[in-house]
């Protein structure tokens, strides 16, 4: 009988072609659960949302909500739209600025801002900002999976300590607590994510090989970055220029709907309100940001304004970015598929 390798051994070819379809059912069953895992997930955050965006619309007065859509002044709007398309633009000089400091990498600012056009996509119907993993995905054939996995960290702990800090900072504005205690558990996150960037990955005993091997990934990234001024400096101006344009969008929602809060005020609570839509329980954010919203803007406008901001955010700064990337999608997926076609034709299935 002919004799085959499989893990190191030889055993008799119709032993391996058992253990490869073995192997084949295992994985499909694994896929299949990950399948069921994902499909719940998305399932219960949608509830969670549409649950707390129906309290908020349930708490207001709907008479008076259709006078604010129907006053609304359009050039403020526009404004925040325009705000809004500005934002791919500094996501991508902020993700450069780690990838410039990794000398191995090499990701034009073409490739790069598709990326982040996938990503707008996914953000918005993932929680947490689940869909920056599309920058990862295209930035794989470029650094391998496990770098670019580790470039994407490493930009999102740059944004979390930005947002951290305004939250402390919008505290002493704002005089709302809950700036302050938002703005400390983000900076203590990224403090511990610090910790995690120094100690030796083999001496942290909770992790497994893979996830040893994945942080000491994320360290070198780390320390490449942190080595390079001008890439750090990059990242953190790409940060705050993001940050920046999204309390814009909140600014120019407030004009047009006729309140004259102050644009101070709107700067300091908005890092709150996104640390509250960042809660991994919800579809991009929604519910959760919009009721930080509500409760901030309370003292300062009537529910049905404050209200029309919260949503016009999501609106402006998730669903206008995503329809304006899908054609960057649509043009990536076809691509995709005829890559994925050329290479199914020129292969030959058969077994070990």
């Amino acid at each position: 009988m002919r004799q085959m390798k499989l893990s190191g051994r030889s055993v008799p070819e119709t032993a391996c072609g058992v253990e490869f379809i073995r192997l084949k059912i295992s994985q499909k069953d694994n896929m299949r659960d990950n399948r069921f895992k994902k499909i719940i997930v998305g399932t219960l955050s949608f509830i969670v949302s549409a649950g707390l965006a129906a309290w908020l619309l349930y708490r207001i007065d709907l008479q008076k909500a259709q006078v604010v859509l129907s006053n609304f002044d359009r050039r403020w709007l526009a404004m925040a739209a325009g705000c809004a398309c500005m934002i791919p633009l500094s996501v991508v000089a902020k993700w450069k600025g780690v990838l410039r400091a990794q000398k191995d990498i090499r990701f034009g600012f073409f490739p790069a801002l598709r990326a982040v056009m996938a990503a707008n996509v996914l953000n918005s119907f993932l929680p947490a900002k689940g869909g920056d993993v599309a920058k990862a995905l295209f930035l794989k054939k470029h650094a391998g999976m496990s770098k670019s996995i580790a470039t994407v960290v490493v930009e999102r702990g740059v944004d979390f300590f930005v947002l951290g800090m305004l939250g402390i900072a919008g505290y002493f504005v704002s005089s709302s607590n809950i700036g302050l205690i938002a703005g400390l558990l983000a900076v203590g996150v990224i403090f511990m994510f610090v910790l995690a960037m120094v100690l030796p990955a083999n001496r942290i005993a909770i992790l497994s090989d893979t996830m040893a091997s994945g942080l000491k990934e994320i360290q070198t990234v780390f320390r490449n970055w942190c080595q390079s001024p001008s890439a750090f400096i990059q990242t953190f101006g790409g940060s705050i220029c993001t940050w920046t344009l999204g309390a814009l969008i909140v600014c120019a929602l407030t004009r047009a709907v006729h309140q004259s809060v102050s644009w101070g005020y709107v700067y300091s609570v908005f890092p709150i309100a996104v640390l509250f839509g960042l809660i991994p329980w919800t579809i991009s954010g929604i519910g959760t940001r919009d009721q930080a919203f509500v409760m901030l803007f309370a003292a300062h406008m009537p529910k049905e304004e404050a209200v029309f901001i919260a949503f016009g955010y999501t609106l402006c700064a998730y669903w206008l970015l995503s329809a304006i990337s899908l054609p960057f999608v649509g043009n990536e997926l076809i691509r995709y598929f005829k890559r994925a076609g050329k290479a199914e034709s020129g292969r030959t299935d058969t077994l070990p």
